[in-house]
């Protein structure tokens, strides 16, 4: 191919703190994208920790589930179990010495705990939108930039997330980066109305 681009011609590999393992199959994928165009370009990206920063000056960044559970209308109960879930699981997750079967069978068990303390707990989803826009500032740098031109072009971004939907959705609002192109594949609240009145 004519003209091809090189490392040199990208410096931003060069960082320090860019790893590259196969340089040549890097530079096979990056021009591949540019010659086959942003017609057949499409985004998928995961949300926590990928589309978001992991700290800000040394301060944990809040998951999704972490800024759902800065809502006021959380029984304390939910907190504090949530908490020692998150103490107990967390460090599964991470341990690289857990086998895989061992690591998905705990994340499933910590998801669906999570989940059936939920249930019958009267909720107005608005919170959602309220502690986002306090604690939802954690979109990594240009990542305004990033979907602004990809959605100029028609590229699709698919963004998944094991975390919580409606956070992710509602903090890529904030941020003024849902747009027409975007798309959340996650789990989101299933919200049931219950009437109670005299008859």
């Amino acid at each position: 191919m004519p003209n091809e681009l090189t490392l040199e011609d990208l410096p931003i590999l060069r960082s320090p703190n860019v790893y590259i393992r196969d340089e040549a199959t890097v530079l096979q994928k990056i021009n591949k994208i540019i010659k086959d165009g942003a017609n057949k370009l499409q985004l998928v990206t995961d949300f926590d920790l990928t589309l978001t920063k992991q700290h800000e000056n040394g301060v944990p960044i809040l998951s999704s589930f972490g800024i759902f559970r800065k809502c006021k209308q959380l029984p304390d109960f939910y907190k504090a179990e949530t908490k020692i879930m998150y103490q107990k699981y967390r460090a599964i997750e991470i341990d690289p010495n857990i086998p895989l079967d061992e690591k998905v069978k705990a994340m499933n068990d910590w998801n669906m705990s999570s989940h059936k303390m939920l249930q019958g707990i009267p909720f107005d989803k608005k919170e959602i939108d309220e502690v986002t826009d306090r604690y939802g500032h954690s979109l990594r740098d240009r990542t305004k930039e990033l979907f602004t031109k990809l959605n100029a072009l028609g590229v699709p971004i698919l963004v998944f997330s094991a975390g919580l939907g409606d956070v992710v959705r509602a903090l890529l609002k904030h941020q003024e980066v849902y747009m027409d192109n975007v798309n959340v594949i996650s789990n989101f609240f299933k919200i049931q109305w219950q009437y109670v009145g005299r008859f």
